[in-house]
């Protein structure tokens, strides 16, 4: 494995400055041993860092490299499950309150059209009272209003118990720190 980093002379030196440290990360990241040898070379005027010696006045770099413990090892994985851990709860909660937002939003709607309907129907009820037999045509849509109000009453609870189970999905989940979030507007009656 061969490896090496170059800069220009016109690259700023702050870049160059820098480079040492890239260097030093990607040894420590890519090699094992607790000794690593890294050259610093100046070949017709470019800044270059290998892991054998180049150039014609090759300066080696003392870099010392601490392999972690086990210890230092499991702690890292294990912060780093819990870092995904807790992406993949904030991730579900934002899926849970859109879906919440959504089925309300569904939730108002179904209400809205359930009284625009009722309305229209009853508009429709007295217009025609006056041109039939008012009483089977007030009987015959009374009933049509009856069905009506109870197919938009039956689609509300629907949504509602989806709410509810929404909730409660939401609620149960873990907060940041082990904090579970509060339930919401549970229980509460749809059909006023």
């Amino acid at each position: 494995m061969h490896w090496s980093i170059k800069f220009s002379p016109r690259q700023s030196l702050l870049r160059a400055g820098f480079a040492p440290f890239v260097c030093i990360a990607t040894l420590a990241t890519s090699i094992q041993a607790a000794d690593v040898k890294v050259y610093e070379c100046d070949q017709d005027g470019t800044l270059t860092f290998s892991q054998e010696p180049c150039g014609d006045q090759p300066q080696q770099l003392d870099i010392q490299y601490d392999q972690p413990d086990q210890e230092q090892t499991e702690s890292a994985i294990s912060a780093a499950r819990n870092r995904q851990f807790e992406a993949d709860n904030i991730a579900q909660s934002d899926v849970l309150d859109n879906e919440i937002q959504r089925t309300e939003q569904q939730i108002n709607r179904l209400q809205s059209e359930r009284q625009e309907r009722l309305a229209e129907m009853s508009q429709q009820e007295f217009r025609g009272s006056e041109e039939r037999d008012e009483e089977a045509w007030i009987t015959q849509m009374n009933q049509k209003m009856e069905s009506v109000d109870q197919d938009y009453k039956a689609r509300i609870i629907s949504e509602t118990a989806r709410l509810d189970r929404l909730r409660a999905q939401r609620a149960a989940l873990p907060r940041p720190g082990g904090v579970q979030s509060s339930p919401g507007n549970e229980g509460t009656n749809p059909l006023n």
